[in-house]
């Protein structure tokens, strides 16, 4: 919505727009300054010839005006009037801007020069033999690079006279931070037509909100027909960014040549003002040439893209592009819009690629053109840029090459990094907005994202589809809980977090004691060495066929390892159980004990030396609320056994080191397709190699398997990779890991962790995926593929048998964060066979791949 343009008459005497050209009339000079002087002040006696001269000249600054102070927006050029008089002649004058600091009592005074020093009339120029009067208009622009401190500005004026005298005046303003104001077309050096439509394109921004723009454009002075519009523009409350768009008729009988000077300045809510460099074009005759044409083309874009084609004419009517595959030269397609009258210049435009799934992957030569509103009408073809002599020749135009990559980006409606992605069956695509506690929802049937997202806990980062397709988890990480939403539905509005069956999780707290035992006498001695409370916070999650919920762990400030866990959700109170069986076992003179599961443990000691201490254990029965109970032994595995048989999950685990179970803050969770195998894949390791820990865990009570120290370690040692993803296939056959390559894994028994192939794939490795259908060697061929994601904006198909390429994807942005692949969904076409999901910094970025994307096998 528009507030109406206001046309104002043009101002006389202190008009805003001021002509950048030297020259005036001569007066008298008086002893105490210009005409206008005190009065009763005399002239001062013209020299006589051949007398020296010693008096110096005299620089009045007009504008900017000495009272108010005059508010200037920081960076924003400044026009400088000023009036020069001598009583001989004047040579030269410059204008600078200086910022004042320190103090020069303290010495510590300094100039320090903000805006770049002018010189009238120009470097090597001068003015007329015997000008004594005159004013002189100049801008001065801020110095490189752009000082944004808030202060005062100094502005300077110095003026030599002929003989080498020199006065100076000095005027001050203020900086303040106003709007930020472009002229975006026309721009300097443009030629417009006689007797047709200029448009005038400006854009203004300001964080707290823009109130008005001021656009100012004249002729020169003495044109038969005057130029001087001054259109104001006033914006609706809470307006941050615009742009305003406004046509100006250059009079048929303006001369050839002449200038055009265009004005732009704004004011924000508060006041303060900003203003754009001014833009100077000059007037050419109708007809002379065709249109001048420039585009803009991407390297990339995506089928749905725009490339933006620019035309300067008389008056543009028709813009359009031509698509060439670059391989043959072949016309691919040609696309053009009319526009309506006034037919204005110069006109700026988006063509839509319009293309299609076959053209994914395919190079192109781009090129442009414009019809004019002459009769006939005259064309005009794409120009490399700084180049303005048009061309007519569809043979001579500028082409562009640009990819056409796979895929299409959809912005969040909410801006803020995802963790995670996870797609049903329906067609619902889910991904973690971490920074507002909701989901993104994201329908293939309508290609668009839900007005409105589901809320849910804090922080939420990993997402899993459960055994029951209407639910998702959530792991919320700025929480201690997981979510439980309710998604069986097409219709985002009903979906919602199912809070009374929200998964709290209880606090892990792992102890240490060591055991001695003397034995001559049988004593045993006891004492806690260690005790730590890791972070409680889901990050990554997913369920098993066996219905029971893994997860890892966001450490904090204060808790910084972190750890992987599983837990029953079919339990009244469920109990986080920690995964150890990858640590490392060390040993020693006395034997430590690792007490995991237990509520709290204390240590009696016994100060008389014949007794042995005794090992207290606190705890409650697994996955219940209570009654809490107590055990004692000496013993630690006696104590341990009583409170298992009072329904404890309490485990000992003999000189574990500790400190390898710590994991980072991002340690990936990933299952199969059966949901049989997790693994988890330690990522952020600072460089060095990360771990694999995997769990079998098919229907049951309890998990079948965990990866021992043993395998884990010989896997890094063969692989020694990081791990920026992790991808388990359809039936748990085989893991894959993508780092600075991408690498397979053998999970059966007895080859467990056993390495199966490298694939040199890039070194920013992101996300990684299976087909769903992908079974190690025992795929058929057109399954038998991974895709690994590279944060260069890369997927590469990996046959995972021969552990070679398939394809190549390129998209248009980089990639952060998981990768995800699913069948065709609802709303696909046919020759849809495979849909992958990933992260930009654009948005979400939807990649549809029919049979010919991957090669055949080998």
């Amino acid at each position: 919505m528009r507030f109406p343009i206001r046309r104002l008459a043009a101002l006389v005497a202190t008009a805003a727009f001021i002509w950048s050209c030297d020259g005036g009339p001569t007066v008298t000079r008086f002893g105490s300054g210009i005409s206008g002087g005190p009065t009763g002040t005399a002239p001062v006696v013209p020299p006589a010839p051949g007398d020296p001269d010693t008096e110096a000249p005299l620089v009045r600054i007009q504008v900017p005006v000495a009272t108010p102070i005059q508010l200037i927006n920081v960076g924003d050029s400044i026009l400088v009037v000023a009036r020069l008089n001598d009583d001989r002649g004047v040579a030269r004058v410059t204008f600078t801007g200086l910022r004042m600091v320190g103090d020069p009592d303290l010495g510590t005074f300094q100039e320090i020069q903000r805006y770049r020093t002018v010189v009238a009339p120009g470097a090597g120029a001068s003015f007329r033999a015997g000008l004594t009067d005159t004013i002189v208009r100049r801008y001065i622009h801020p110095a490189t690079p752009l000082d944004t401190t808030l202060d005062s500005l100094i502005i300077v004026a110095v003026l030599t006279d002929a003989s080498g005298n020199t006065h100076s005046e000095r005027r001050r303003v203020d900086l303040v931070t106003g709007p930020e104001v472009d002229i975006i077309s026309p721009t300097t050096g443009d030629e417009v037509p006689q007797g047709r439509p200029m448009t005038v394109q400006v854009s203004v921004e300001h964080l707290d909100g823009v109130d008005e723009l001021t656009l100012q454009v004249a002729g020169e002075a003495g044109w038969p027909t005057p130029l001087n519009e001054t259109i104001q523009q006033t914006f609706p409350a809470n307006t941050t960014i615009d742009t305003f768009e406004v046509s100006v008729t250059v009079p048929a009988d303006a001369p050839l040549g002449g200038r055009i000077t265009i004005n732009a300045s704004a004011v924000d809510v508060n006041g303060n003002p900003g203003s754009a460099a001014p833009v100077t074009v000059t007037v050419r005759a109708v007809g002379t040439l065709p249109p001048r044409v420039y585009q803009t083309v991407p390297a990339k874009l995506e089928m749905s893209d725009f490339i933006t084609v620019t035309a300067h004419g008389d008056g543009i009517r028709t813009i359009g592009r031509i698509l060439y595959d670059r391989g043959t030269g072949v016309e691919i397609s040609r696309f053009d819009t009319t526009f309506a009258a006034p037919f204005g210049s110069p006109r700026t435009v988006q063509l839509p690629l319009n293309l299609g799934l076959d053209d994914q992957g395919r190079k192109l030569h781009v090129v442009s053109y414009a019809l004019d509103d002459n009769t006939p009408q005259l064309t005009g073809y794409s120009l490399p840029a700084g180049i303005n002599v048009p061309t007519s020749n569809e043979a001579a135009a500028h082409r562009d090459t640009t990819l056409v990559t796979h895929g299409r980006t959809f912005a969040l409606p909410r801006n803020g990094v995802v963790g995670d992605v996870a797609v049903d069956p329906l067609g619902n695509v889910f991904l973690s907005n971490t920074q507002f506690n909701l989901l993104e929802v994201w329908q293939n049937q309508s290609k668009g994202f839900a007005a409105n997202g589901i809320a849910v806990g804090s922080l939420p980062w990993g997402l899993f589809l459960s055994s029951d397709p209407d639910t998702l988890l959530v792991a919320n990480s700025g929480a201690t809980t997981i979510s439980r939403v309710f998604v069986g539905t097409t219709t985002p509005a009903s979906m919602r977090e199912d809070l009374p069956n929200r998964i709290r999780t209880r606090e892990t707290v792992v102890f240490q004691v060591r055991y001695t035992r003397d034995d001559a006498t049988g004593v045993i001695k006891l004492a806690i060495v260690d005790q730590v409370a890791y972070s409680d916070r889901p990050q990554y999650v997913v369920e098993s066929q066996g219905g029971r919920v893994y997860y890892s762990t966001r450490p904090t400030s204060s808790a910084t390892p972190g750890t992987i866990r599983w837990l029953d959700p079919s339990l009244p109170f469920p109990d986080p159980q920690q995964i150890h069986n990858y640590g490392v076992r060390g040993g020693g003179a006395d034997a430590v004990y690792t007490i995991f599961n237990a509520d709290s443990i204390a240590i009696e000691v016994n100060a008389v030396v014949e007794v042995s201490d005794v090992l207290h254990i606190y705890d409650h029965p697994y996955g219940q609320i209570g009654p809490d109970f107590s055990v004692s032994d000496s013993i630690p595995l006696d104590a341990a056994a009583k409170a298992v048989a009072l329904q404890s999950d309490v485990q000992l685990v003999a000189n574990l080191e500790l400190g390898s179970l710590a994991l980072t803050d991002t340690t990936f969770v990933a299952a199969s397709g059966d949901r049989t195998w997790i693994g988890f894949g330690e990522g952020n390791t600072a460089g060095g190699p990360g771990r694999l820990m995997m769990v079998n865990d098919p229907v049951g009570p309890a998990p079948g398997f965990f990866s021992p120290s043993v395998t884990v370690v010989d896997l890094v040692h063969n692989a020694s990779e990081k791990v920026f993803g992790m991808a388990i296939d359809s039936t748990g056959l085989q893991v894959t890991s993508h780092g600075l390559q991408t690498y397979m894994a053998a999970l059966d028994v007895p080859f467990h962790l056993r390495l199966e192939g490298v694939y040199d794939s890039f070194d920013n490795g992101a996300g990684v995926a299976y087909h769903p259908r992908a079974k190690s060697t025992l795929s058929q061929p057109d399954h038998r593929v991974s895709f690994s994601a590279t944060t260069s904006g890369v997927v590469e198909i990996i046959d995972v048998a021969h552990y070679n390429n398939r394809g190549r994807l390129v998209t248009k942005g980089n990639f952060y964060g998981p990768l995800r692949v699913s069948g065709p969904l609802p709303g696909d076409p046919p020759t849809v066979i495979l849909k992958l999901f990933a992260l930009t910094d654009g948005g979400l970025v939807v990649i549809d791949l029919q049979a010919g994307d991957i090669n055949p096998a080998p």
